[in-house]
């Protein structure tokens, strides 16, 4: 029996929105990925095209974007109404007659922009009476607005406001968004603010919640977690708030209230040599140490399956570090695990990994 043909690479350009002052280091991170790809910052800076081959088995990551658009179009126009009218005839062209569920996300790029919220709101509606007068069969098949993981099922159209008179139309079907998992943010514009809480121990509750919201998963009652050189207990405080139970090792103690919980055990003791005596549902680590010792305790980790979930803070001694990005993601990929790497917004000078081991 003659074996299947391998699927051929597929050319594709995709566009990258980030803040514009990592705008260097997102093209250094893109060299590395793909080292024959085209990559060239966009005019006006918070966004960045390339053109890449994808292979058909893998999926990327790139942790200095907040959003990718596969294969987008820039549409231009004098006003809303003509834009709402370009990107409807777009949409009907890529989508079809009878289009399968698809969900619409819009947003205004990785820079400042003097985009009114009422400008987005008016052409959505212009958009929604195109819909009404020349396709019906779109309006019906929209299956939602805003957040989208990549749970749900259909095509993502995202409209990305580059200017007042010029948009980028991305329509990704499901298999692209699948490729595209680790990159394509469930949020739009790749933008999640947590709420601010003055309760816990520290900011570095942000971290957390943030990751959370771009896995579309979170820490829940009954599940166990440990907090790796989590003094003085934000993310304890948080796990704990959900009802959790929570093992925090660190040398200093935790905060009295944290360490008062009783669903809160607190070891004394060196976090990259603690084992814990069964597997968890939850690492969380967001110790300070170089980027090599983090990358070897999440190696121990996963090679162990000590975890099921995992929330991991990687932190850098200066940009001379953020090659090791591409030894964390083997290092995550070659343990089986389904991750997220990414500068959230609460980051600093790191990265944050993220995602799950399978059983």
């Amino acid at each position: 029996m003659l074996d299947e043909p391998k699927p051929t690479p597929q050319t594709v350009d995709l566009h990258w929105i980030h803040p514009p002052e990592t705008a260097a280091f997102l093209l250094a991170e893109l060299g590395r990925v793909w080292p024959a790809g085209d990559h060239r910052p966009a005019a006006g800076g918070g966004w960045t095209e390339s053109r890449v081959s994808l292979d058909p088995d893998a999926s990327p990551s790139v942790a200095f974007a907040l959003q990718c658009l596969p294969a987008p179009t820039v549409l231009v126009g004098g006003s809303i109404r003509e834009l709402a009218e370009r990107t409807g005839g777009l949409l009907a062209d890529r989508l079809g007659e009878s289009p399968a569920a698809w969900h619409f996300q819009q947003f205004t790029g990785g820079r400042p922009l003097e985009v009114r919220p009422g400008r987005l709101k008016l052409f959505r509606e212009h958009l929604k009476a195109w819909f009404a007068k020349k396709r019906r069969s779109l309006a019906r098949s929209l299956a939602g607005e805003g957040i989208c993981g990549s749970d749900r099922p259909g095509w993502l159209v995202q409209v990305c406001w580059l200017e007042n008179e010029r948009l980028a139309v991305s329509v990704a079907g499901e298999g692209l968004r699948g490729q595209l998992r680790r990159v394509i943010s469930p949020h739009p514009g790749g933008v999640f603010l947590a709420p601010i809480d003055r309760r816990p121990p520290s900011r570095a509750y942000l971290k957390l919640l943030e990751a959370e919201a771009q896995l579309g998963r979170a820490i829940g009652a009954g599940e166990a977690c440990v907090d790796l050189g989590g003094s003085p207990g934000g993310w304890s405080w948080v796990a704990l708030e959900r009802g959790a139970t929570v093992v925090g090792v660190d040398r200093a103690p935790f905060r009295a209230d944290v360490d008062a919980n009783p669903r809160f055990s607190f070891v004394t003791g060196d976090a990259f040599k603690y084992a814990p005596p069964g597997r968890v549902d939850w690492l969380l680590c967001d110790v300070i140490a170089a980027p090599e010792r983090t990358i070897e305790l999440v190696e121990n980790w996963f090679s162990n399956r000590w975890c099921r979930n995992f929330t991991v803070t990687v932190k850098f001694r200066g940009d001379e570090d953020y090659p090791l990005l591409e030894q964390v993601k083997r290092t995550a990929g070659e343990c089986g695990a389904e991750f997220i790497l990414r500068r959230l917004l609460a980051n600093k000078n790191e990265t944050t990994l993220f995602g799950s081991l399978p059983d």
